[in-house]
């Protein structure tokens, strides 16, 4: 079994790739409190994990190009927001290569905060929209310690809710990240961003919550 951790991956990702070939053997990739297991790849069809690999080493340059004095809160924002988009475009390609369709679970510990998050800044009707269960007191037991935790496609689109809202919550506050969520917004020809972070459009959401941030809050 091959272990590796998630700086590896987004240093490396070449590298990654090639191991998880040669050696044939499974492979696992630690984010925090998940584990995100690879399986060999088959060298006569590896093209799409190229490629992925590649834009992500390109978003990785880009980002270590940037000189420490422009280092701002929004280029941090920016960067996970980024880093996190080309990881899952990676793992997306690993799965077609690998036929493995498992989505990652977030650690227990990490969703029930995350969801106690989301339920201060956006209310727990609002959580519930957004995991899409017609039980009102499920996002209560989803922020309990030790309670349930919702299925992984819940998890992904909560998490997804939670880097649009921190997005603009860190540079125009909390109640005006809750306000932009729930609004009408331009960059989104006029829709909900709720709806899309519900539709899991994260590129298109993500991508308007941090232009609005850094717009200070223009349409």
């Amino acid at each position: 079994m091959n272990r590796i951790d998630l700086a590896q991956l987004l240093a490396n990702p070449e590298a990654v790739i090639r191991r998880v070939i040669a050696t044939g053997e499974p492979t696992e990739i630690r984010v925090e409190d998940s584990t995100v297991r690879l399986r060999a790849i088959d060298p006569q069809t590896p093209q799409g994990l190229i490629e992925a690999a590649h834009e992500a080493r390109q978003t990785l340059d880009s980002i270590e190009d940037v000189a420490p004095d422009d280092m701002s809160t929004m280029f941090y924002i920016h960067a996970y927001n980024e880093l996190t988009l080309g990881l899952r475009t990676l793992l997306e390609a690993v799965d077609e290569q690998t036929g493995d369709s498992a989505e990652p679970s977030l650690g227990p510990a990490e969703i029930h905060g995350l969801v106690r998050v989301l339920s201060a800044n956006l209310g727990p009707t609002i959580v519930q929209t957004i995991a899409g269960t017609n039980e009102a007191s499920m996002p209560g037991e989803w922020a309990r310690p030790g309670g349930p935790t919702p299925p992984a496609d819940v998890q992904r689109k909560l998490r997804l809710a939670h880097q649009v809202w921190s997005t603009i919550a860190h540079a125009q506050g909390a109640d005006v990240a809750l306000a932009w969520m729930v609004g009408a917004s331009p960059r989104l020809g006029g829709d909900l961003p709720l709806q899309y972070v519900i539709d899991e459009r994260a590129d298109e959401v993500l991508g308007a919550a941090l232009a609005y941030a850094q717009d200070d809050g223009g349409t």
